[in-house]
């Protein structure tokens, strides 16, 4: 159970709306190996899919009036059934979030810096993954 904001539930049945980009590059050694990542997710305009079939027949959102309300989708094409959890959520309301995210990932060197002391002071981690993350909530709609 998620804790109370303010007496409320918004941290409850949330949805998001995010196009997610991501960039990788690789070590040229090997490009299996990841050398850094940056992926940036961008909210994104729900109500101008409004046309688009495939996203109403896939959403589990349905809008009533300015209330966003969880549904289970009655037309999947897969005879998938809704599980006891989507059958409680079914019918109640959703809390909207708007946010903007920026993640980076830097794989760790596979050589690990032994030798020279101003070279490890230089890059303490580099024999370590790093991942930072800066999101910003714009907007919470209940």
């Amino acid at each position: 159970m998620m804790p109370k904001v303010a007496g409320l539930s918004l941290l409850q049945d949330r949805v998001f709306h995010a196009l997610i980009v991501t960039m990788n590059t690789h070590k040229a050694e090997s490009l299996s190996d990841l050398a850094s990542s940056f992926t940036v997710q961008l909210p994104i305009d729900y109500a101008s899919f409004g046309d688009v079939k495939i996203m109403q027949e896939r959403s589990r959102m349905e809008t009533k009036g300015s209330s966003q309300l969880y549904r289970f989708p009655s037309d999947t094409g897969s005879g998938a059934t809704p599980d006891a959890n989507q059958k409680q959520r079914q019918g109640k309301k959703l809390t909207e979030g708007t946010y903007v995210s920026l993640e980076r990932l830097i794989g760790a060197s596979k050589t690990r810096v032994d030798g020279d002391a101003a070279q490890q002071a230089e890059s303490p981690d580099s024999d370590r993954h790093r991942w930072d993350m800066v999101s910003f909530i714009l907007r919470i709609q209940v």
